[in-house]
């Protein structure tokens, strides 16, 4: 809490909290709790009329249906960003045409999906193969011509490759473009191609192009200094980049060799809770900001209101229960982060089981299921927000090294927990209108 006048009680084991105001005698109007049942009920009553543009989109409480299919055209890059999660190189796979059929077939007899399914387009750099990309939207538009199913289509890409011809094709078929880029240019060093050369020029490039043709985009950046939080908010303000997110560097890929271990959140955390509440305020409380939205700071939020809205933010996650991924060696796996550790894999395309029964046979997602907030008991038991958890983890299995310490990003949600509990109790109007929770609604 960074006020010294209330204090915050949380109950670990059922995530409920209040805030008691202590310069007056206590009384109930002067403690604030979450979730009461007349507030649960007031946000489960509007929440179904919320329109949140973007990445920061609300959805329904946990659910075993899948929502999300993830397709690796490739894993081919035409950068080599220092910190890359897949090592990508200019060698590699691009999704065959009959992998993809094999695949979208198993997806489809899938008895769970959701009325309304987003696909994105990943890898790599998912538009060195937009072939396929082309390809898959044809086919995914023939499968589902008799399905009650939305579709929604999606890429992450890093922008350098887009034509007009590219982003013509995303205004056709509606598609929501989500641009890999770090703020301003001296964030994005770590941004190159094979030849060293930086690539911001030419993402700012795309990022014009798709504005003019009215394409939906938000950025995804990568936060390897706490500096960057704050110069972030301008840079989106500058080119009126409503809605991004804002991901802390993980140590997993190229990022173990090329970049030095003071730039992980663990060496610093206290710095990177600061920075990020500090930015947090500025789009929560300051005019100039209004409208802009960080997804993750959505996340946490909705997480304290007991709305849990994102597969991420939940324990068990949505790994195998609310995603897919297709890689692009035809191989599937219950999540995208997942794609690089062996024992996660569910199985190929080509195999005669089902995608079904690759689910209920995989012992990952076994475990992934049953997993709990007492995960690792040394340190989660004790934890005040072990449920509301948002910690990733396919991140604690590559990084927890020993049952005695946390790890950087467990201490960094702990921290910005902590205080996004006194934004709720002093700016509850301010929070909810950030959310679109308003009486209009």
């Amino acid at each position: 809490m960074d006020n010294e006048d209330t204090i915050a009680l949380v109950n670990e084991s059922t995530g409920e909290w209040y805030v008691e105001n202590l310069t007056n005698e206590m009384s109930e109007s002067e403690i604030w709790v979450c979730p009461t049942k007349e507030i649960k009920d007031y946000i489960l009553s509007i929440c179904k009329n919320i329109q949140t543009p973007g990445l920061c989109g609300v959805e329904k409480p946990c659910n075993d249906c899948f929502n999300l299919i993830i397709i690796d055209t490739t894993n081919i890059c035409n950068l080599r960003c220092k910190y890359c999660s897949v090592s990508a190189e200019s060698d590699g796979n691009r999704l065959s045409i009959d992998a993809l059929h094999s695949g979208l077939n198993k997806i489809f007899e899938l008895p769970n999906l959701a009325s309304t399914l987003s696909i994105e387009f990943s890898g790599g750099e998912p538009l060195i193969n937009f072939e396929i990309i082309m390809q898959a939207v044809s086919l995914i538009n023939t499968m589902t011509t008799e399905c009650d199913i939305e579709i929604r289509y999606c890429i992450q890409t890093n922008a350098v490759l887009i034509t007009n011809k590219i982003a013509k094709f995303f205004a056709d078929n509606n598609f929501s473009v989500g641009i890999s880029v770090d703020g301003y240019a001296k964030w994005n060093a770590n941004r190159i191609d094979s030849n060293g050369n930086p690539a911001y020029d030419r993402i700012i490039k795309s990022i014009e192009l798709l504005k003019s043709m009215n394409v939906e985009f938000s950025i995804l950046g990568v936060v390897y200094d706490p500096d960057q939080y704050d110069d972030f908010i301008h840079f989106a303000k500058q080119y009126e980049i409503k809605d991004f997110r804002l991901n802390t560097l993980t140590a997993i890929g190229r990022s173990t060799k090329e970049m030095t271990d003071s730039n992980f959140v663990k060496k610093r955390a206290s710095k990177y809770i600061t920075a990020y509440i500090e930015m947090a305020k500025k789009i929560l409380l300051k005019e100039e900001f209004k409208g802009y939205r960080e997804a993750n700071l959505s996340y946490f939020l909705w997480a304290l209101l007991d709305w849990q809205p994102h597969m991420c933010f939940r324990t068990p996650c949505g790994a195998g229960r609310n995603q897919i991924h297709l890689s692009s060696k035809g191989e599937f796996y219950p999540c995208q982060d997942w794609r690089s550790i062996k024992d996660a894999c569910l199985g190929l395309v080509s195999e005669d089981r089902s995608l079904e029964e690759m689910l209920k046979q995989s012992e990952r997602v076994k475990k992934m299921k049953m997993s709990n907030a007492e995960r690792y008991p040394n340190y989660c038991k004790d934890c005040t927000w072990k449920v509301r958890c948002g910690v990733c983890a396919r991140e604690l299995y590559t990084e927890y090294k020993d049952d005695k310490s946390k790890i950087g990003l467990c201490e960094f949600y702990c921290g910005v927990y902590d205080s996004l509990l006194a934004f709720i109790y002093k700016y509850e109007k301010e929070v909810l209108e950030y959310l679109g929770v308003t009486d209009e609604n």
